[in-house]
């Protein structure tokens, strides 16, 4: 994706996903995040992980 997508506060990975395409949620491995809400640049998070202001997300899924 090459626009931000624009979220409200308290918003998780797999809120992420289910807005992204409705099979990314099943077909989800992990996430790797840049940002304020990672403990170290590139962390890998679940579905759980809450997202914060500027805070970048990459999306692994399974093919």
């Amino acid at each position: 994706m090459d626009e931000p997508m624009i979220v409200v506060n308290g918003t998780t990975v797999g809120d992420i996903c289910d807005k992204l395409h409705r099979d990314f949620r099943r077909k989800f491995r992990y996430s790797q995040i840049w940002g304020s809400s990672a403990k170290h640049p590139g962390q890998r998070a679940g579905l759980d992980h809450y997202l914060h202001d500027r805070d970048i997300l990459t999306l692994i899924i399974q093919k």
